[in-house]
């Protein structure tokens, strides 16, 4: 079929987006908390809103600040789930989060990783829970389930520092495919829309990216 431009200027759009897992298990904190709470050294963790997006406000008041899997919904398939994904906006001056894990099979070990202090946008994590001698991998070898899940934000504590706001927190079973942090800007020359005088702009980042198609003359058909 043709289609008649009836502009000199043409601009084709396309976004492209991230797969969902379909065996996740998701908490996006739209409009429940999930199950998560403030505990030992958090004073608060609540529903909120943050740079548009429906978050968990948590306020800690130590290094070892803990948010904690209401231990009813913390019955995760370790055989199945590996991977934790959390995206999170962290205006603290915390730099490590401590992941503890307990099932009936394992002791509460944890593992522990590296995120950037003083965040001025959200961004995406994706840990492998099933590190050697971890309570993740005890729990795989004897079969049982993760009986309690905690989220320890340690190390930087000020008494007048920010939040730690959380949009989305994801087991999976496979790793997280994570938005990327490329940025790209005007390149792809001449694409061939049966226009030699076209010129290709891409632009964006994060994931999410704009290909606008600019012409030049008169009207043409495509």
């Amino acid at each position: 079929m043709k289609t008649q431009l009836l502009k000199p200027i043409l601009t084709v759009a396309f976004v492209i987006l991230g797969f969902t897992n379909v065996s996740a298990q998701l908490f996006d904190f739209n409009s429940s908390k999930g199950g998560w709470n403030a505990e030992f050294q958090m004073a608060s963790a609540e529903l909120d809103s943050e740079d548009g997006n429906d978050v968990l406000k948590c306020l800690r008041t130590s290094n070892n600040a803990t948010l904690a899997l209401d231990p009813l919904v913390a019955t995760i398939d370790a055989k199945t789930v590996r991977w934790i994904r959390i995206v999170l906006k962290n205006t603290t001056a915390s730099t490590v989060l401590r992941i503890k894990a307990q099932s009936t099979a394992s002791g509460n070990n944890t593992a522990q990783f590296n995120i950037t202090a003083n965040d001025v946008a959200f961004k995406s994590y994706a840990f492998e829970l099933t590190s050697a001698g971890s309570a993740w991998q005890a729990a795989i070898d004897a079969g049982s389930t993760m009986e309690e899940v905690r989220l320890l934000f340690r190390a930087g504590y000020a008494a007048a520092e920010g939040n730690i706001f959380i949009d989305e927190i994801e087991f999976s079973a496979t790793e997280p495919i994570l938005p990327s942090t490329d940025t790209f800007s005007e390149y792809i020359q001449n694409p061939n829309f049966e226009d030699p005088d076209g010129i290709g702009f891409l632009s964006g980042g994060g994931g999410e990216y704009t290909l606008s198609l600019e012409t030049s003359g008169s009207t043409r058909w495509c």
